[in-house]
């Protein structure tokens, strides 16, 4: 089995190089405990293939060529994520053919190099439709690391035995599954109900695992000891928790959650490696 890819602490919803710049202080810290930053960027269908604002905004979501400006990609220990979700129903319904491979062309060409791997949610793949559209991405950027995540319903609808072994349909072109039953929601992450998807996936993978849902300092200090200590190498991401209106109206991320979600994650970390 090869080795898995490095793990990481995400946070999504950046959109711009000054926040990039101050969430890198935690970098060398990461560093040290065998992780690198995970910097997540909003790139979904209204936004990036119809490229008008969606409910949430231009402070979470950035419309069109902005997402090329989002982040540098001065860095070569971070994950850059274009956080991607496709509305293949509307694009069927418009008559929009190859809609897949045309929607990561066209991220690919607005964000150049500054995106070094797609992620992508709500999508799929357990229906094995995507090893074409994931050829074509390390094709045209062999770089590129993908993610996928494995959803609420995908995880109830097959355990984890079933779903591993669909997600080995995938071998070699998948970096790392990120099992998140929330998807925005803030819906707490739940231990006991991952632990089974978690073992299966490192057991009968080789690529990075990861966790998210509901993650904020508190979240992170009280429920992730208790993985980190089975799973060290355990990646995890954190999103809706790290935007909450910090009373300016503005649903960009609250740096100061943000900067406490990153200090809690580099404790539990350090501590599972020293038990």
């Amino acid at each position: 089995m090869t080795e898995r890819p490095k793990p990481y602490v995400g946070i999504s919803g950046v959109v711009n190089p000054v926040q990039q710049i101050e969430l890198r202080g935690f970098a060398g810290d990461l560093q040290r405990s065998g992780r690198q930053l995970a910097l997540g960027v909003k790139a979904v269908h209204k936004t990036q293939w119809l490229d008008i604002e969606n409910k949430y905004g231009r402070d979470w979501y950035p419309v069109g060529d902005e997402i090329g400006a989002t982040v540098t990609d001065d860095s070569d220990d971070e994950l850059r994520v274009a956080q991607i979700f496709l509305d293949r129903i509307d694009a069927i319904n418009r008559g929009e053919k190859e809609y897949e491979r045309r929607f990561v062309d066209k991220l690919l060409g607005r964000a150049g190099h500054t995106l070094n791997a797609f992620q992508f949610d709500l999508l799929p793949w357990d229906s094995r439709a995507y090893t074409n559209l994931f050829l074509h991405i390390k094709q045209a950027r062999p770089d590129i690391k993908i993610l996928l995540q494995a959803y609420k319903q995908q995880m109830a609808q097959h355990g984890p035995h079933e779903l591993i072994r669909r997600l080995n349909w995938y071998d070699g072109l998948v970096d790392y599954v990120l099992f998140d039953a929330s998807h925005g929601t803030g819906a707490r992450l739940d231990v006991e109900a991952l632990t089974p998807f978690v073992e299966t996936a490192y057991r009968q993978t080789s690529v990075g695992v990861s966790v998210a849902g509901g993650l904020n300092a508190t979240i992170v200090e009280q429920d992730l000891p208790q993985l980190l200590r089975s799973y060290p190498t355990l990646s995890f991401d954190a999103e809706g928790q790290l935007h909450r209106n910090d009373g300016s109206g503005s649903n960009t991320l609250n740096m100061a959650a943000t900067k406490d979600y990153l200090a809690a994650a580099i404790t539990a970390i350090n501590a599972a490696h020293q038990r």
